[in-house]
């Protein structure tokens, strides 16, 4: 495995800073699933055992912020590894088209 991506790091220079924005995005998706799993409590006590009614639209509003942002998280995170993904293979497959094309 080590030498399989030793070999392909040279089609993946130029690249690093997509990596990085696909892990500051994973990073969001992971931070906004965890929001939500937090904000779990304070819709059980706060809404239906305390029947608190200013976290009944403060709450609802914080989980749809977080489902935005996981949305979003995921979303560019995909952008960002897909468009390293079809470079890297674009570049595969002209290197190999000019193996081909060089055993006449």
């Amino acid at each position: 495995m080590k030498q399989f991506f030793r070999r392909l790091a040279p089609y993946m220079t130029g690249y690093s800073w997509r990596f990085v924005r696909a892990g500051f995005w994973a990073l969001v998706y992971g931070a906004a699933s965890a929001a939500l799993a937090y904000l779990v409590k304070p819709i059980m006590d706060g809404i239906f055992i305390a029947q608190d009614r200013g976290d009944l639209l403060r709450i609802p509003l914080l989980v749809i912020g977080c489902y935005l942002l996981q949305g979003l998280g995921r979303y560019l995170q995909t952008v960002h590894l897909a468009f390293v993904g079809v470079v890297v293979v674009r570049r595969v497959r002209n290197r190999l088209l000019e193996r081909i094309l060089d055993f006449e």
